[in-house]
């Protein structure tokens, strides 16, 4: 490609009464002031460009210069002078190259003045089809060479000018720079996204009931039985509300406890060992795990299982504050109204949910309740959506109330799950006529 703003152009000092403007790029030039005092301070940087024609020098780039050195009163300025053979596109690109340079461009115009620029030079040159140096045609690069550019640069200007020309309604003028479009463009995007998993989750539920499956998707038998029954790399998101091991019949009272499956305390962490390594190795390559666990003696341990297990994750925890709170000692401890989980992550997953605080807010209620640590689906809803998008797969190691799998379902996405009690899918699947 030939650099016509490089080459086949002579700098010169010209009279300024020999040079008129030809059409311009920007006809409003608005306040030059800062301008004019720059120059008086600093003199001429940057040579207007010019071509000759039968009336002297035709300005093709540099209209608020010339406007400035003209208040001025000079006489006599630089000039870079170009043949006089150049074709229409050819003089429209130098116009463009020599603006973008400016530094009182708002980025809207940089992102629609470097997608014209790149648009111009392919129709002049052709677009490079091979990678190599020579190769006739003009390229994304050689856009990122003519307005001294890194390649990414150019690409995020561009992707932003034509976000701007799908999208005219967003309020791009409201964002100061280009970061924050960019943060508005995903957003957007998200947004498409998301609408588009929820047609097509929606889509795959038409035509089936589905109480029967969900009551198909839970499953009576061991979780850790379960692996091998399980494709690796599949679930985006993975709750885990195992049991305690901190013998809950004696932490909360009023329930029925049997079939509930407590945990001995003395194989507990070889226990949570095998389960997160386990939904380590069914997860997708990004993906998100929540981690329900008792917090005395719990803490810590349950943290460090996760690392052992590969997770990525950090001790700010998910809160979910019940409003009201239960002690069984009302005279030495506070009433405890929340529990905690922790969230963790395989790859580099984003949250559903951009920056949502990590306090769930959901009243608890004991009407209809049939399993002791059985949550508000409202509940589950929330955190589904925090950290997964409709259509994905969730797996839930202990199933218990089934409540993440209603929730999952009224999310539109794919839950399984696994459970030792029988009698809970019964109550599962009375609770599916109410629910859905």
């Amino acid at each position: 490609m030939t650099n016509i703003s490089n080459t086949d152009a002579q700098v010169a000092m010209v009279s300024i009464s020999e040079i008129h403007e030809g059409v311009r790029f920007r006809e409003d030039y608005g306040d030059i002031e800062d301008l004019v005092n720059s120059i008086k301070q600093k003199g001429l940087i940057q040579p207007l460009a010019v071509s000759l024609d039968d009336k002297g020098y035709k300005l093709l780039a540099g209209g608020r210069r010339f406007q400035a050195l003209k208040q001025i009163g000079s006489k006599y300025i630089p000039v870079r002078i170009y043949p006089t053979n150049l074709s229409n596109l050819e003089l429209r690109a130098i116009e463009l190259e020599e603006n973008i340079k400016r530094k009182d461009l708002t980025w809207q115009e940089e992102a629609n003045l470097c997608k014209e620029i790149h648009e111009l030079e392919i129709a002049i040159h052709g677009k490079k089809i091979s990678t190599s140096p020579d190769a006739p045609g003009h390229s994304l690069r050689d856009t990122a060479k003519l307005v001294n550019e890194s390649a990414a640069g150019v690409s995020k200007k561009l992707k932003m000018a034509r976000a701007m020309e799908q999208f005219p309604d967003m309020p791009w003028d409201k964002c100061k720079t280009q970061q924050d479009a960019e943060k508005l463009l995903k957003k957007v995007t998200r947004h498409i996204v998301r609408d588009d998993l929820t047609a097509e989750a929606k889509a795959s539920y038409a035509g089936d009931d589905v109480k029967t499956r969900l009551s198909k998707c839970y499953i009576i038998k061991d979780f850790l039985k379960a692996l091998d029954d399980l494709p690796d790399n599949t679930f985006q998101l993975v709750e885990v509300d195992p049991p305690y091991a901190i013998d809950l019949a004696k932490q909360k009272k009023g329930y029925d406890y049997e079939g509930y499956n407590e945990a001995d305390k003395d194989d507990y962490i070889e226990f949570m060992d095998s389960v997160l390594k386990g939904c380590y190795q069914k997860m997708s390559p990004n993906s998100w795990l929540v981690l329900w666990f008792g917090p005395d003696p719990w803490f810590e341990p349950m943290y460090q299982a996760l690392i052992r297990a590969g997770f990525k994750t950090h001790r700010m925890v998910g809160i979910w504050n019940k409003k009201a709170g239960q002690t069984h000692m009302p005279t030495k401890r506070l009433a405890n109204s929340y529990e905690m989980f922790f969230y963790a992550s395989k790859g580099t997953p984003e949250l559903s949910k951009h920056g949502r605080s990590n306090v769930f807010e959901f009243t608890v209620s004991s009407q209809g309740k049939f399993h002791p640590t059985q949550r508000p689906i409202e509940m589950y809803e929330e955190l589904l959506n925090t950290f997964a998008e409709p259509n994905a797969k969730v797996l839930v190691p202990f199933a218990g109330s089934g409540a993440t799998l209603i929730a999952a379902a009224r999310n539109h996405m794919h839950p399984i799950g696994y459970d030792l009690t029988y009698d809970y899918k019964k109550e599962f699947e009375i609770w599916l006529g109410e629910e859905l």
